[in-house]
């Protein structure tokens, strides 16, 4: 079983980097190595989350959505690096809190079972392409 650190690093972190990446980009029209600099990620992660390559274990809710939104908006307008640790840290908690822990444990174990199999999670191979 994963600490919930382990959790954290491998499932929710990605997916917390993932949708302010999309704000930035689709909604704020940043360059995708603008969004990298205020992130604090490689050109290379912020192009890999927008193809859906990186953070798709975790299914984020529209509340939450909206906290990262509001999150990317800071962030894309802040001068102060810091920003981005405080709200990504803010995000992560609340997505945490979000996740009732057998729901947390169950799906974070079926996505682990599923990436052995080469397919990135569960919640993707059930949506349609």
């Amino acid at each position: 079983m994963k600490t919930p650190c382990e959790v954290a690093t491998w499932y929710i972190l990605p997916a917390i980097r993932r949708e302010p990446t999309r704000v930035m980009v689709r909604e704020l029209s940043l360059s995708q190595r603008k969004a990298a600099d205020k992130l604090g990620l490689t050109h290379a992660a912020v192009s890999q989350y927008l193809k859906g390559k990186r953070g798709r274990s975790v299914e984020i809710r529209k509340e939450i959505m909206e906290k990262i939104r509001g999150a990317a908006r800071e962030i894309a307008t802040s001068k102060d690096p810091e920003v981005v640790t405080e709200k990504i840290c803010q995000i992560c908690r609340a997505l945490r809190a979000s996740m009732p822990c057998s729901y947390e444990k169950r799906s974070l174990h079926e996505a682990d079972n599923v990436n052995r199999k080469g397919v990135t999670s569960t919640y993707d191979s059930n949506r349609t392409r």
